[in-house]
């Protein structure tokens, strides 16, 4: 009744939740609906538990969007040839090729890896028009980001005062294989964190009293995003559960823009009492990491000012080591 021959298209209707498929002794056995990617196409499966059927339904969506949308991504490829022309710009930091293939591999991540929930057509057709819309247009659009990041890098590279650790803070935004390590949205943000930088160099070289003092607010998250990383060899993206990291990370890097250059403006309204309690829940979802650093729970975070400019607590003024691991990061939360 519900498993059927995979298909290319959405011809699954609307599935529900759960169904009933038998009761034992006048208690129900629930299946879960899901779509599975197969070698043929995509089929609607039945899955013992939610969590199954959310697992297979993510890459069965992928395979429907992918086969939905391969004119449109053919048509990119060809189009994405344009960014040979920033090879100048990067000479020292990518190749030409290398840079149009991770543009491709983001892109298609991005349009093709949407949710839909609930599992009904409708969504679905909404979800695959918005990514048609959203293909259209951007190869230019992308060229215009990746040339200003390039330009602004070379100009932070080359400069006669740098602040401490800027090379680092380069090399952790703009690793050579950033567009197939970040989520693709925030390529258009990537000029803004650059310009934070800058105007934090040229505000060091006034008053690097103050600057020192904002960089000890910044550092224990920024240690926290290098150790949740390191959590992930290579520097894999994280899976849909740990979203939460991905999310973290980005914040870190709006919240260093609203400590130094806070006229830029943010995507969201971000302080130290937010990253705090963010990092708290994401050292107690990951206890078998704590557990092998041999680390207590964190405390609840102290609450302060909200005030970008706000003077560190003892939680993020104390210098600490580099975080070795995951597990560490209660270190940040001890009184």
């Amino acid at each position: 009744k519900w498993e059927g021959e995979p298909a290319a298209a959405w011809v699954f209707g609307d599935l529900p939740e759960n169904i009933t498929v038998s009761e034992h002794h006048g208690v129900p056995v629930r299946a879960h609906p899901g779509l599975k990617a197969m070698a043929a196409g995509v089929g609607l499966r039945l899955f013992a538990t939610p969590e199954e059927a959310a697992g297979a339904t993510r890459e069965g969506l992928r395979r429907l969007f992918e086969t939905q949308l391969r004119h449109d991504l053919e048509w990119l490829e060809k189009e994405l040839k344009a960014l040979r022309m920033l090879g100048p710009l990067a000479v020292t930091f990518t190749t030409p090729d290398a840079l149009q293939r991770d543009a491709l591999e983001s892109i298609r991540r991005w349009a093709c890896e949407r949710p839909v929930a609930p599992l009904h057509a409708a969504i679905f057709a909404q979800q695959l028009a918005a990514a048609k819309q959203d293909l259209r247009g951007l190869v230019p659009k992308l060229t215009d980001w990746l040339k200003e990041t390039f330009t602004l890098r070379l100009a932070l590279e080359t400069s006669k005062t740098p602040y401490p650790g800027m090379a680092d803070d380069l090399a952790a935004l703009l690793p050579p294989d950033f567009l197939r390590r970040m989520p693709f949205q925030r390529v258009q943000h990537l000029p803004r964190y650059l310009r934070g930088r800058q105007v934090r160099a040229e505000r060091r070289k006034r008053d690097a009293a103050k600057d020192a003092t904002r960089a000890k607010v910044l550092a224990p998250f920024a240690q926290a995003v290098a150790a949740l990383h390191e959590e992930r060899p290579g520097g894999q993206r994280p899976p849909p559960q740990d979203e939460a990291i991905e999310t973290f990370r980005w914040l870190v890097e709006e919240f260093r823009v609203s400590l130094f250059a806070q006229e830029l403006g943010t995507t969201e309204s971000v302080s130290a009492v937010r990253l705090e309690r963010m990092l708290a829940e994401l050292v107690r979802a990951n206890p078998a990491a704590a557990a092998k650093a041999g680390a207590d729970r964190p405390d609840e975070p102290a609450r302060r000012d909200d005030s970008p400019y706000l003077k560190p607590s003892t939680a993020t003024a104390k210098k600490s080591a580099k975080l070795k691991s995951l597990g560490a990061l209660d270190q940040l939360f001890r009184k």
